[in-house]
C-alpha cells in the first residue's frame, strides 16, 4: 500500500530553519519566507505560523515583517510575553 503524502514536505521544520537563518538586526518579510519555501503565495500561511507556534527564548520570529516593512501583530502583543516584542 503506497502513502500518497509521505513526500509532502514538512514546511514548519523548514520555516523554522529560515527563520534560524535571518540574522540579529535584520528582517525578512512574510513574502520573502515564502518565496524561499518554493510558492510566494504561502506568504499568509507564514505570517501565521510565525504568530502561532511554539515559542521559544532563542526564538527568531520577531524578525519577521509584513510586505510593507510595517511591525506585524505579534511585535504589536496580540501574543506571548511582552519580552520578546523588545529583543
Amino acid at each position: 500500500m503506497s502513502e500518497p503524502f509521505r513526500d509532502l514536505p514538512d514546511l514548519p521544520r523548514q520555516l523554522n530553519e529560515l527563520l534560524a537563518q535571518i540574522p540579529s538586526g535584520r528582517v525578512a518579510t512574510c513574502a520573502a519566507l515564502a518565496e524561499a519555501l518554493g510558492n510566494r503565495i504561502a506568504a499568509r500561511w507564514g505570517g501565521h505560523s510565525t504568530i502561532h507556534h511554539q515559542h521559544r527564548a532563542e526564538c527568531p520570529c520577531h524578525r519577521v515583517v509584513r510586505a510593507g516593512g510595517q511591525i506585524g501583530e505579534y511585535v504589536a502583543g496580540s501574543c506571548g510575553p511582552p519580552w520578546f516584542a523588545v529583543r
